[in-house]
């Protein structure tokens, strides 16, 4: 991939990312939280759904009239607008309730523009570590920078229909296959020659991408029912993916920073690697890891635990670019 053709992709994903930042202030707040079964887990205090009457352990049956069993509805329900009203019914111990929710503009903060700022960390560091010095491990970086940022950068809401389908799908493959050159440029930094064309990891690493990535794909074009059985089975195997991934990877790292002389840690920054790995893939991993087993774990602070990826493409870019300079020499 040409350096032109990373700037023209980067210029898309900028401007992609440009209309996502406009489209924050426009995002209503409800203010509570549910898992995948509509079972409300957290309610924010002083917040509409407070004010409507939600309480934790509600089980949301519909919104909007809407069915939350009816994945076809669901999936055409356009997001509310801020002011916006709508009826939400819950059961309530086995009492149904009926919820008149108004919609609140969300209070805007640096962590409302946070997941912007990651995607273009990603993007940024990858195309800067392979415009200092091209190798194939800085290529995979500003793949990675090009596959991952999207799912940060958000972009615009573009509400039901093809064009936000289609948008799903090319973002979750490149998610999918974000991980995997990840983990092929944490197999290419243990080598000594492995910033060359050759070094890599296997073809067969890219293969479980591709299936996740089809089944994703799947299943934003078919839309199935998302009973409480296959939704659990979803999250198996998208966690199982990310935990083998980034668990994967994390092993690596730790791996070839104890393999590795001093000489050869020095020369390909593998201590900046293992330090960048330790913040930002090793809660992901435990948090991945978690989420695999049975109950409703809940783990303290777990929702600011992605933050600390964006250590991940600084360090990875700082050492992929002395490791490439070290090679020529």
């Amino acid at each position: 991939m040409s350096k032109n053709l990373f700037l023209l992709v980067a210029l898309v994903l900028g401007v992609w990312g440009v209309f996502g930042a406009l489209d924050v202030p426009k995002q209503p707040y409800s203010g509570y939280s549910s898992d995948a079964d509509g079972l409300v887990t957290e309610v924010d205090e002083d917040s509409p759904a407070a004010a409507a009457g939600m309480q934790v352990g509600d089980q949301v049956r519909s919104v909007a009239g809407v069915s939350m069993d009816d994945s076809d509805g669901q999936s055409t329900l356009r997001r509310a607008e801020v002011g916006e009203s709508r009826t939400i019914v819950v059961d309530r111990g086995g009492q149904e309730a009926t919820l008149d929710l108004t919609y609140a503009r969300s209070e805007l903060s640096f962590g409302s523009y946070s997941g912007i700022l990651m995607g273009v960390i990603f993007l940024l560091m990858g195309l800067w570590s392979f415009f200092k010095a091209p190798h194939a491990g800085t290529r995979r970086l500003a793949l990675l920078g090009c596959c991952v940022g999207p799912i940060f950068l958000a972009g615009p809401y573009l509400g039901p229909g093809f064009l936000s389908n289609l948008s799903a799908a090319v973002v979750v493959t490149g998610l999918a296959m974000g991980f995997a050159l990840l983990f092929d440029f944490v197999i290419r930094s243990g080598k000594p020659n492995g910033y060359g064309e050759g070094g890599g990891g296997p073809a067969w690493l890219y293969w479980p991408a591709v299936l996740v990535a089809l089944l994703f794909i799947a299943l934003v074009i078919v839309q199935p029912d998302a009973d409480g059985a296959f939704a659990t089975m979803i999250q198996f195997v998208v966690g199982a993916y990310f935990l083998v991934y980034f668990g994967g990877a994390l092993f690596m790292v730790v791996r070839n920073h104890m393999k590795a002389d001093a000489g050869l840690r020095a020369s390909r920054g593998l201590g900046m690697m293992l330090a960048g790995a330790v913040i930002g893939l090793a809660p992901l991993t435990l948090a991945f890891l978690v989420g695999l087993l049975p109950g409703d774990v809940t783990i303290p602070g777990g929702q600011y635990w992605s933050f600390g990826l964006v250590a991940v493409p600084i360090t990875f870019a700082l050492a992929a670019v002395k490791g490439g300079q070290a090679e020529r020499v």
